[in-house]
């Protein structure tokens, strides 16, 4: 939830209903194939307009992907895949895992910069 608001403003949901509809039911199908409906968390996938190739996901079961990777899927499957990757993430909670890390290097960085201050 820290990050989701600035997510959406960097990653803008496109216009377009039926890409959106697609790419939710293909995951919630995924989501309920290998029984993780809030379990623990709540899935939502959205189609965001950048002009790149790419998914990801957030921690608390929020997935993002780009109009580009659609159209390069040369296939449903393909395109599962990718999503399936995503839900795997976040059921492994690789990201919650790397935004930890990161928040515990940038308070580390800061109290090295401000002792490395007061020695100087």
């Amino acid at each position: 939830q820290e990050v989701l608001g600035q997510m959406r403003k960097d990653y803008p949901p496109i216009n377009n209903p039926t890409m959106q509809n697609y790419i939710s039911a293909m995951g919630s199908r995924i989501v309920r194939a290998n029984n993780l409906e809030s379990n623990p968390y709540n899935y939502n996938f959205t189609v965001v307009g950048v002009p790149y190739v790419n998914a990801f996901a957030l921690p608390a079961g929020t997935v993002f992907v780009t109009a580009p990777l659609i159209a390069m899927s040369e296939s449903e499957a393909e395109l599962a895949g990718v999503v399936g990757h995503e839900v795997g993430h976040i059921k492994a909670r690789h990201t919650a895992q790397r935004m930890d890390k990161a928040k515990k290097a940038e308070s580390s960085s800061w109290k090295y910069a401000a002792g490395g201050g007061l020695l100087g």
